[in-house]
């Protein structure tokens, strides 16, 4: 349908155009909505309190790669205070953990993870840690925890540890799970 306005031009493509900017400008807030709830968990997450239980957890980068929809890539610096320890729990995705400082006891539960201990050839030395014994590692080290796996940790020193973290997980599920010995799984930050 065609109208004149008082200036007598053509208003159906000026509303077309404004219809089409509405729709644009609604999917953008739409997608910039839910890239800011992600965003906002992610802060939330890093806005924890400085230490929990003698944990203390720090955000230090993020992004959410191409190709790879629903995901997100952290960089997370851990630091247990001597006597930390941590009940057996999964976290969503893969992960890679390196000891920056400290010592670090690892007892697996279940699942794939694997020692990359330092100074090793990071793609052949490689060694699968049997459920059930405690692992110490030391500076240098690595480790890889498969999505899935269960693990207990404790700082095994008399000085603080620090863990770099390098971890994948869906973006709508960041938080660590919980897995007591006697009961259901229970969602924790």
């Amino acid at each position: 349908m065609h109208q004149s306005n008082p200036r007598g031009t053509d208003t159906t493509v000026a509303l077309s155009r404004r219809t089409t900017l509405k729709v644009a400008g609604a999917a953008l807030v739409g997608a910039a909505m839910a890239t800011s709830a992600v965003r906002a968990g992610l802060a939330a997450q890093d806005a924890t309190p400085a230490s929990i239980n003698g944990v203390r957890t720090e955000l230090l980068g993020v992004g959410f790669p191409t190709g790879q929809d629903g995901q997100v890539l952290q960089l997370i610096r851990f630091t247990l205070e001597p006597g930390a320890t941590t009940a057996p729990h999964v976290r969503p995705g893969t992960r890679v953990n390196y000891v920056d400082r400290g010592r670090w006891g690892v007892t697996v539960v279940g699942g794939l993870v694997e020692l990359q201990p330092a100074g090793g050839d990071r793609q052949s030395d490689r060694e699968a840690l049997s459920p059930g014994s405690e692992y110490i590692l030391e500076v240098g080290d690595s480790l890889f925890i498969d999505e899935g796996a269960v693990i207990a940790s404790r700082n095994a020193g008399d000085e603080p540890l620090v863990l770099y973290t390098s971890a994948t997980s869906p973006a709508d599920a960041l938080t660590t799970t919980s897995v007591p010995t006697d009961g259901e799984a229970t969602p924790s930050s």
